[in-house]
């Protein structure tokens, strides 16, 4: 039997995990991510902007065992291309297949002064940063960094608290 290893459980990681739990009936599937829970990216706005409950955007990940797939909640911290091998957790794993969804993060270019200046947006407790940050200071200045939809979401988010706060 073969196995397929995933790594990463966002949008990608569980997409493939659960078509292939469906297509290749004789493979073994194998989903890893070190969070117990995916984020739904695209509302993580929608947290500060129009007081969404962040704990509605968390989907735990042990529920792709219904799919028929093997969960392991568990940081990946090597893979050794030439042996078909990944280090997760204290485990080593052997793999046929390997798909890599890991993801992203925010990149500061390594400026710690940017780093500690900012509040980012990768998953739900930034979320509720953000909108924690919000309620406590009155913020004269806003600097949205990003024009795609989610930059767009925090812009409009953030125009809607400011507006707020002008009719209060």
């Amino acid at each position: 039997m073969n196995k397929i290893l995933i790594v990463g459980a966002g949008f990608a990681g569980l997409s493939a995990s659960r078509r292939l739990s469906r297509i290749a009936k004789e493979a073994q599937v194998i989903l890893v991510d070190k969070n117990s829970r995916a984020n739904f990216l695209p509302l993580l706005p929608d947290v500060f902007g129009r007081g969404v409950n962040p704990d509605f955007l968390l989907w735990p990940l042990e529920r792709v065992k219904k799919w028929g797939v093997d969960f392991i909640n568990a940081p990946v911290t090597a893979i050794d291309l030439s042996a078909r091998s990944a280090l997760v957790g204290n485990s080593s794993i052997g793999y046929d297949y390997l798909l890599l969804s890991c993801g992203s993060e925010t990149n500061f270019y390594g400026d710690d002064r940017i780093r500690q200046a900012s509040l980012k947006l990768d998953d739900s407790r930034d979320a509720s940063s953000i909108a924690l940050a919000l309620e406590k200071m009155d913020f004269g200045t806003c600097l949205v960094c990003g024009g795609g939809y989610t930059g767009i979401e925090i812009a409009c988010g953030l125009r809607m608290h400011f507006r707020q706060k002008k009719i209060d």
